[in-house]
């Protein structure tokens, strides 16, 4: 995926909300972020999305989507915030990178500190001048993973008969068990991160 933003926007983000864009594309490594399609302006499609960076604190990005007829995504930021509890460019100043959500780099000294502020602020400290805090509607309304693509690995597993029985059961007409066996399992290491803390 391409990513791409303003650079004086971006400083402006730091330091009205404490987070760069860089950052905040961690975003999209969350496979239980929450995205919205807000609205479409002069042609391009808004969205908001909320997620967990490092499973230390839950972030709103504003941002752009676009698909690419050669299959191409890009993805523009317009702004990144601390969210609520309950909620190739090649244009002269534009900051062009490739981030593959599935394989994030390991976050720098600087952005652990600054990830670490963030977490601390209270609801009240949040900034939601130019990005409203979520509504009902929005939790409603958005999907579960939209920008979230990890990699496959294909393998050969054995698993006991009655394991893929009962997946094959409560799967509609037994296509896409193979899915939900992932998901049981992502839900599950998931789960075992989040104890280990």
């Amino acid at each position: 995926m391409r990513w791409s933003w303003d650079p004086n926007k971006d400083r402006s983000n730091r330091r009205k909300h404490g987070i760069g864009f860089e950052t905040a594309l961690r975003v999209f490594s969350d496979p239980f972020a929450m995205s919205e399609q807000d609205r479409i302006e002069d042609g391009e499609e808004r969205w908001r999305t909320v997620g967990l960076i490092e499973g230390a604190v839950v972030v709103l990005v504003a941002h752009t989507f676009r698909e690419d007829p050669d299959g191409t995504v890009s993805v523009r930021i317009i702004s990144a915030r601390r969210a609520r509890k309950g909620d190739a460019m090649r244009k002269k100043g534009i900051v062009t990178v490739d981030f593959d959500p599935a394989r994030p780099p390991p976050l720098t000294r600087k952005q652990k500190v600054r990830l670490k502020a963030l977490a601390a602020l209270s609801d009240e400290a949040i900034d939601y001048s130019d990005i409203p805090p979520t509504d009902e509607a929005f939790w409603k309304t958005a999907e579960r993973g939209k920008f979230y693509r990890p990699v496959k690995r294909q393998l050969t597993l054995r698993l006991d008969a009655d394991v893929v029985a009962w997946f094959k059961r409560h799967t509609r007409g037994g296509r896409g068990y193979q899915t939900n066996i992932n998901r049981a399992l992502r839900e599950y290491v998931l789960g075992r991160e989040k104890k280990a803390g």
